[in-house]
């Protein structure tokens, strides 16, 4: 027998030249988050994604230090926006510049996540539990399985 453990293998270390570093404001059951990713601009690997409560210099300078736990980013060129990002990358000792143009990669991942969050909401949204179904409507972690169970409960009950 083997365990999921044993088929996985650790996710691929990058020594990239360039990454494009960004964050985009996103919503989590109502509150408003700040998505941060890494992408290299070569491979177009995603290095790293993270979510922060708030947006500036210290969520910044989090992000690239976890960023330089898992990549070897010592020689890599980050291309920023102002957020925050040329202070974050002299406290992690790395180096960057502004750059608007090259940061395509960047921009066309959060496009997509943008889209497949509103589509996911689009379809979850109308999948709303309420209290008389016997649902508490502060459970947000609500499978499809367990809304089978539960259906099937109640017609038993009748």
């Amino acid at each position: 027998m083997h365990t999921l453990s044993e088929a996985q293998s650790d996710p691929p270390t990058a020594e990239p030249s360039r990454v494009t570093v960004d964050e985009k404001q996103i919503e989590i059951d109502g509150e408003k988050k700040w998505l941060y990713a890494a992408v290299d601009t070569e491979s177009k690997l995603l290095l790293e994604v993270d979510v922060f409560s708030r947006r500036g210099t210290d969520p910044a300078a989090a992000f690239l230090h976890r960023l330089t736990q898992k990549h070897d980013v010592a020689d890599t060129e980050f291309l920023v926006d102002a957020g925050g990002y040329l202070t974050a990358l002299s406290q992690n000792d790395l180096s960057g510049r502004l750059d608007y143009r090259i940061r395509n990669h960047i921009e066309k991942w959060f496009q997509t996540v943008t889209m497949r969050i509103d589509r996911f909401h689009s379809f979850w949204g109308a999948v709303n539990p309420t209290r008389n179904s016997g649902y508490d409507a502060s459970d947000t972690t609500t499978t499809t399985g367990d809304r089978t169970k539960h259906s099937t409960d109640e017609r038993q009950l009748r």
